[in-house]
């Protein structure tokens, strides 16, 4: 377990044991960063899409 997991497993556990009853209890992906987490709609372009796509904003907002 990569040390960030950790730290995110203590937090929560602090969190938890201080929540008053009836809240919802954190979860340590919640708090790590760098957890793997679902996302929808995200679209994955490649480096020179993405820098075609800069140059065009860029270049509007020249104007």
């Amino acid at each position: 377990m990569a040390w960030r997991a950790k730290v995110a497993v203590l937090l929560a556990t602090m969190i938890n044991i201080n929540l008053p009853k009836g809240k919802t209890r954190v979860k340590a992906d919640a708090l790590n960063p760098y957890a793997a987490r679902r996302q929808s709609n995200v679209m994955v372009i490649s480096r020179e899409e993405a820098t075609e796509v800069f140059k065009q904003i860029a270049a509007q907002g020249k104007k």
